[in-house]
């Protein structure tokens, strides 16, 4: 790529027959340099240069004169073979673990509106029946009745309350710049959360002074909220932490209580919670860090 994320190289499908390009350079390898070789090279090694070339005030770009005089240091095509057999194989275990995490998170959340959105255990002890596919012990938790709310029928017992009420910690995060070369921790921006996921692999780095780290640390337990931009609410709930802070245009939600972080966290993934961010924006714009929707429990 030129622009956007610039010097990001990718291989060319067999199965893509046509295709028009735009802001990409276009290189073909000939027979001493494997074309999966060279993306692998340019995605780690080859960023520095790649950085340091880098043109243009308001949107850098990376330039074909540039990429022409981009030195590549490779063994044997044979060797540089071998190697890529090992990193696809690699890449290919990272893929089916994802799609695995992906079907698992399905389940979470299905299994999370039934009993926290349409009360489905409720409704069937309502009903005198046993809640489907639950034991007797968890059933327990769950009353056999409603009560009114100012959010409609909620399950006897349970109460309506901010999130900022719970929250031991809402904060705004980091102002500073990514880079994509190693110069401290990883720098978790908007653009890096999709779908209530983050490629890791893919965040930016920053510098960051020991008491700033600190302060932006990202922690296991920790939701982030985007609060502007085309995607505002979009968020994630951090199971294992990597070694990062949280960008400016983040919010983070902390719980003292994990178990109550987790239940947020699955709420903030509803039909409902994105329904309330539609409403949050039509009123002001953006989430303030204060801001935060109404749950049940």
């Amino acid at each position: 790529m030129r622009t956007g994320t610039p010097g990001i190289s990718a291989v060319v499908p067999e199965w893509l027959d046509d295709a028009n390009c735009a802001d990409l350079v276009v290189v073909r390898t000939g027979t001493e340099l494997d074309a999966h070789f060279l993306v692998y090279y340019l995605n780690s090694v080859a960023l520095h240069h790649i950085d340091s070339r880098l043109v243009g005030a308001v949107q850098q770009h990376f330039n074909v004169a540039s990429a022409r005089e981009l030195p590549v240091v490779h063994p044997p095509v044979a060797e540089q073979r071998r190697v890529v057999g090992v990193l696809r194989s690699l890449d290919d275990k990272i893929e089916l673990n994802r799609r695995m995490n992906q079907t698992l998170e399905s389940m979470a959340r299905a299994i999370f509106r039934s009993w926290f959105v349409d009360f489905d255990p409720v409704v069937a002890k309502a009903e005198g029946r046993q809640p489907f596919g639950m034991s007797a012990e968890v059933a327990a938790l769950f009353p056999g009745e409603f009560r009114e709310s100012e959010l409609g029928a909620i399950p006897k017992g349970w109460i309506v309350e901010s999130i900022g009420d719970r929250a031991s910690r809402i904060q705004y995060g980091y102002t500073q710049s990514g880079s994509r070369l190693p110069v401290g921790p990883k720098f978790l921006r908007i653009t890096d959360i999709q779908g209530g996921r983050v490629d890791w692999g893919t965040v930016p780095y920053c510098e960051c002074t020991p008491k700033d780290f600190e302060s932006y640390r990202i922690c296991a337990g920790d939701i982030l909220v985007a609060r502007t931009g085309a995607s505002t609410g979009e968020n994630i709930y951090i199971t294992d932490a990597p070694v990062a802070v949280f960008a400016s245009y983040l919010v983070r939600v902390q719980f003292a209580n994990r178990n109550i972080a987790r239940v947020v966290g699955q709420f903030m993934r509803t039909e409902e919670y994105f329904s309330y961010i539609e409403g949050s924006i039509a009123r002001g714009g953006y989430l303030q860090s204060g801001g935060a929707g109404q749950g049940r429990h």
